[in-house]
């Protein structure tokens, strides 16, 4: 199964980003027989080199919404609108960006850079077949109306047919979307018309699991460092919390620290010389 994943180079924090797509890689190539696939909108660099080595896919591509995000950065004199945005909405041309390329499968996976894979995930994924995409809960376990992006099963035949409507909502209300969760806001907003029927499928809480769901996490197949990323570790610790982290505290919890410990031994792994 293709797996694809989205980064641009504009972001003050793209090293850390670009360690986290590392390890995403690096687990992916170890544990799983993925096939993966980077959507880009950056420069030539170290990572596209390390990228290279392992034989990614990398496709340059930028935004649709790039000028747009770029306006609303300006205007609200904050660069995540742009250096975030620009990365993120890359996943809602999927549908569209496959047929281009010819690809010809019916389903692929998308998932967040910061993620790491523990077990093979391919035989799971093949055996869904979402109407539109598969998706997990966010913050809590078993809520589903209340899902996260970060990890996505998606039906491009079936999401290509909406692909016109929903890029024209998504566009109509960058400002709105861009201020609160950017694409998966979209993707809430407009594939959950009926709040008790929501159009997405279920996605098993193992292939997106959240560090602080607790400390066992013997069945997880896919760790998706949602909130507190796991370079932020010692910041966390520390009794000079930079302030931009400290509303993060509260999910630092579970196996957060462990699975952080996990992550740097795999981003080690990554950096060493590829055999």
């Amino acid at each position: 199964m293709k797996w694809f994943f989205a980064l641009n180079d504009v972001s003050h924090e793209f090293e850390a980003y670009s360690n986290m797509l590392k390890v995403a890689v690096h687990t992916a190539l170890k544990y799983t027989s993925l096939s993966p696939y980077f959507l880009y909108d950056g420069k030539e660099n170290a990572l596209t080199d390390w990228l290279r080595e392992r034989d990614v896919k990398i496709i340059f591509r930028r935004s649709f919404l790039y000028e747009k995000l770029k306006e609303i950065s300006e205007k609200e004199n904050d660069t995540n609108y742009l250096s975030v945005g620009a990365g993120t909405f890359l996943r809602i041309e999927i549908p569209q960006l496959t047929l281009e390329m010819g690809i010809p499968d019916e389903y692929v996976l998308y998932t967040d850079v910061d993620v790491m894979f523990l077990s093979d995930v391919n035989d799971y994924m093949e055996s869904l077949k979402p109407h539109f995409f598969a998706v997990a809960p966010e913050f809590y376990i078993d809520n589903y109306r209340k899902m996260n992006v970060g990890v996505m099963l998606m039906n491009l035949k079936n999401l290509r047919t909406m692909d016109k409507k929903f890029l024209k909502f998504t566009e109509e209300n960058i400002e709105y979307l861009a201020k609160k969760v950017w694409d998966q806001t979209a993707y809430h907003k407009f594939y959950k018309k009926w709040w008790k029927n929501p159009e997405w499928d279920r996605l098993s809480p193992e292939y997106n699991w959240k560090p602080y769901w607790g400390k066992d996490y013997s069945s997880a197949k896919i760790i998706h460092f949602h909130g507190p990323k796991p370079y932020q570790r010692e910041m966390l610790q520390s009794a000079n919390m930079p302030e931009n982290i400290k509303s993060l505290k509260w999910l630092a919890k579970g196996a957060y620290y462990e699975l952080s410990e996990l992550w740097s031994k795999m981003l080690k792994e990554a950096e060493e010389n590829f055999q």
